[in-house]
């Protein structure tokens, strides 16, 4: 038995209806309740858009998501709702239109049908009920019995498989030099040394390649030999500067001296304006491969919160000293400023209809709103105090030209519409504070006051008659 709850939209009319178990009814049912993204349904609680499977279950835990076993969203039945991991919930999502089965895909250059399973390869197949048999048996082993399968196998019968069974030849688990080639379903070996390029035949096994790598090595060897001699001997090119550079194709390079040698053994290029290059026969950018030379193990690091970054925003210059490992928010803060920006400052921008200077800065997705300021050198000095406050010797300061005046004292000057309190805000037309508040989509006029604290008492007044024990309360304490 269920229990059915209207959604609105914004004129009041029910355009939809979202399924309840009934022991949530008296909960659910306080709230008027709408629609987002197409697929949930939501509801303005104490301020803050909330879904209705949260206010269900409660907020999950870190990493943990809630999920609907069916799909659908508006089923927000106990039964259909469960915690899941993030790769749990990715797991459990509806079938592509345009194929038969759950999990697999079409190449159409080698003309064959592919099955993948969290980022495992399970090979290419010449019908798709293969690759989605595939699929289902390495689901079950990383999913457990509840896995959404296309149900071509039980889950008993994939009790003793392995995954490294089901599980192909991925070229990133391959050693040096090595490489599949996925359409053939054959190995070769593969080196370049200064351009002067060695492959050996295809095999059918990574050994046999392997193999005919091991028997070349002293070859290899003998050829780098006199390569390092010869280029120990060559001058280093330099620009105009007196800089050590490597010239790439479509970019050139700027190095220290001593890696100069080490560093134009490899052929280098451009991407998205960074220096990369194939180096040891893996694909590397140059300054990534400077830090390892320098000691720094960089495969110890989280690669979605470290990056090594240019300290003056040029990404060719590869000097050392020009390269630090740094978090994805320093990392992003230490970009280039707009060209088009309204202010010459970094965080500092103009805003005709206050005719004032507002700063800003941002850390780990958050926005610091700094205030208004009357000149753009103020607006500039907060954004350089706020700076090494979040980021410390990583900061990223401007460099203010003139006079500046103490930017606390100006802010008071302009202190016009600033409120300590919830739901209070200041009108200079009338010279009043005006309390407001808002619950499912509807703002509530609560009146004018003398005094901001006033304001507030009528806020709290309103917020408890609204939203009850829930009620976000502004402190009136003296």
């Amino acid at each position: 038995m269920s229990v059915e709850i209207p959604l609105h939209d914004r004129t009041g009319m029910v355009v939809k209806y979202a399924l309840i178990s009934p022991e949530d009814k008296e909960l659910i049912e306080k709230y008027k309740w709408h629609q987002v993204h197409g697929k949930y349904a939501a509801a303005w609680i104490n301020g803050r858009q909330t879904r209705m499977h949260h206010v269900i279950l409660g907020k999950p835990g870190e990493k943990m998501v809630i999920d609907h076993k069916n799909q659908n969203g508006f089923d927000n039945r106990r039964e259909n709702l469960r915690m899941a991991t993030f790769s749990q919930n990715s797991q459990n999502v509806t079938r592509h239109p345009n194929n038969e089965y759950f999990g697999i895909g079409f190449t159409k250059r080698e003309q064959k049908w592919f099955s993948r399973c969290q980022n495992h390869h399970l090979g290419s197949y010449d019908n798709p009920r293969d690759a989605a048999l595939a699929y289902d048996k390495c689901a079950y082993l990383i999913f457990g019995k509840d896995a959404k399968t296309n149900h071509l196998v039980a889950y008993e019968e994939c009790k003793d498989l392995k995954l490294d069974d089901l599980v192909r030849t991925n070229r990133h688990q391959l050693p040096k030099y090595i490489y599949f080639n996925k359409s053939k379903g054959l190995f070769h070996a593969h080196r370049e040394i200064n351009h002067q390029i060695f492959q050996s035949p295809c095999y059918k096994t990574q050994q046999e390649a392997e193999k005919w790598l091991t028997e070349r090595q002293s070859q290899f060897d003998e050829i780098i030999k006199n390569l390092t001699m010869s280029q120990q001997n060559q001058p280093i090119t330099r620009n105009d500067h007196g800089q050590a550079i490597i010239n790439g194709r479509g970019i050139t390079a700027i190095v220290d001296d001593d890696l100069w040698t080490k560093l134009n053994e490899y052929s280098w290029g451009s991407n998205n304006g960074y220096v990369h290059g194939l180096v040891n026969g893996k694909r590397i950018a140059m300054h990534r491969h400077i830090m390892q030379l320098r000691g720094h193990d960089l495969t110890l690091l989280d690669s979605r919160k470290y990056y090594v970054d240019h300290i003056n925003g040029l990404k060719y210059d590869n000097r050392y000293g020009n390269l630090r490992i740094n978090t994805t928010s320093g990392n992003a803060h230490n970009r280039k400023k707009d060209p088009n920006a309204s202010s010459k400052y970094h965080g500092v921008h103009y805003y005709q209809s206050r005719s004032k200077w507002s700063a800003l800065i941002q850390k780990d997705h958050v926005q610091y709103n700094l205030g208004d300021f009357i000149t753009e050198n103020e607006a500039a000095q907060a954004y350089n105090i706020k700076a090494k406050e979040l980021y410390g010797e990583f900061a990223k300061l401007n460099v203010i030209e003139g006079e500046i005046v103490n930017h606390e004292r100006t802010r008071k000057k302009i202190k016009d519409n600033l409120c300590p309190y919830h739901g209070v805000r200041y009108d200079k037309r009338r010279s009043k504070w005006i309390a407001e508040i808002s619950k499912d989509c509807h703002r509530y006029y609560l009146g004018q006051y003398e005094t901001d604290k006033e304001a507030a008492m009528a806020y709290n007044k309103k917020a408890v008659e609204l939203y009850g024990d829930l009620a976000n309360l502004n402190n009136l304490a003296p």
